[in-house]
């Protein structure tokens, strides 16, 4: 079968077996670099036009440890697994910018992402819930 384009690697590095973590799975942070021709091969970032464009851009590169990211970067042929989709979409709502990781998923560049938040279609972010307190609870008790 065919890949879809975003999962094809940008390049690839031969090993003679992979690097492993104490518990057997394979240690990512241990992998080489692939050569920097293939990191140069990659085009030109797009520019990040506003704002939110480059908020959320420092954050993809904090989360995804990759430098610089452009607006029609892809995050999944960046390499984001699931947990570092959760990271952005955490420090996204720190920085007052509401997406959720459905979000991420359906609109996966930057420029996609930013053009979504920007339509007046989309819903508000959710109101500030105040969490009950113990007083809460013994008025209620106290009823009849």
């Amino acid at each position: 079968g065919l890949l879809p384009e975003y999962m094809v690697p940008a390049a690839f590095v031969a090993l003679e077996t992979l690097p492993k973590t104490a518990n057997g799975k394979v240690d990512r942070r241990a992998l080489p670099l692939p050569p920097q021709g293939a990191e140069a091969a990659r085009a030109a970032p797009m520019p990040l036009a506003n704002e939110r464009q480059r908020g959320l851009g420092a954050i993809w590169e904090e989360v995804l440890g990759i430098r610089p990211i452009g607006a029609a970067d892809d995050i999944l042929a960046l390499g984001a697994d699931s947990i570092q989709l959760f990271q952005i979409v955490a420090r996204a709502r720190r920085a007052g910018i509401h997406v959720g990781a459905q979000d991420l998923l359906r609109r996966r560049t930057i420029g996609a992402l930013d053009a979504h938040l920007s339509d007046a279609s989309v819903l508000p972010p959710p109101t500030a819930r105040r969490l009950p307190r113990l007083s809460d609870f013994r008025r209620k008790a106290n009823q009849p």
